[in-house]
């Protein structure tokens, strides 16, 4: 009974991403094994048709050897749209610091259109971080392209992991210190700016080297 049950919440939330990713038109960008014997679940968006199976001996999703040759557009989407979100937040002049000191000091302040946009910004990129590390952790990306270098698959999970924990500890630590008044959740929402800079730094890099020495397709992965 329990397992049923965790099958259909998972079936009711492939259906919702179907409805959302139609209106990105996604094309499904998959390649099966010659002769796979696949139960097609009927789910295009993301390539979650033939991704995966539910393997009822098992109690599980399981995968038969069908991958993504690259990402959808609607990862696409939201890979660029939380960078643009990102570096809005960082070059944007909201003034939520100048206000957040009068707050402490208990003196007259008010609260203008671009600290309520800086925490709008801050809630969108929480959501869409949170679909992407859900799409990540279901096996809703394309395969490593590490030319067999073990060590380098590692490292980008970690970076990978790592810039998703920081940009959603950013805005979560930001919320506190607002509506808290907490100057520790401040402090931690100061020292994670830079770290998220040096991950992204981090990041590129990766990416460059991807594309001018090991000669692969990464850039055209996470392209439109």
């Amino acid at each position: 009974m329990w397992c049923l049950l965790r099958l259909k919440a998972r079936t009711t939330c492939l259906k919702v991403w179907a409805v959302v990713g139609s209106f990105f038109d996604s094309p499904e960008h998959l390649r099966a094994p010659t002769g796979a014997d696949v139960h097609l679940r009927g789910f295009s968006t993301f390539g979650i048709k033939s991704l995966r199976v539910f393997d009822y001996k098992k109690c599980s999703l399981k995968r038969y050897g069908i991958r993504m040759e690259k990402y959808s557009k609607l990862q696409v989407f939201l890979h660029w749209a939380t960078f643009i979100l990102v570096l809005f937040q960082f070059l944007s002049p909201s003034g939520i610091g100048e206000v957040f000191k009068l707050r402490l000091e208990n003196k007259d302040f008010e609260v203008g259109a671009l600290v309520s946009l800086h925490m709008a910004v801050g809630t969108l990129i929480i959501l869409f971080i949170f679909s992407r590390v859900w799409m990540r952790l279901s096996g809703l990306v394309p395969q490593y392209q590490s030319n067999g270098q073990r060590s380098l698959k590692i490292l980008a999970r970690i970076i990978h992991f790592s810039m998703y924990g920081v940009l959603l500890l950013l805005p979560i630590t930001g919320g506190i210190a607002w509506f808290q008044l907490s100057i520790d959740a401040r402090n931690i929402h100061e020292f994670l700016r830079p770290v998220l800079l040096v991950l992204v730094l981090i990041h590129v890099l990766a990416s460059l080297f991807h594309h001018f020495v090991q000669k692969n397709s990464i850039f055209k992965r996470m392209w439109f």
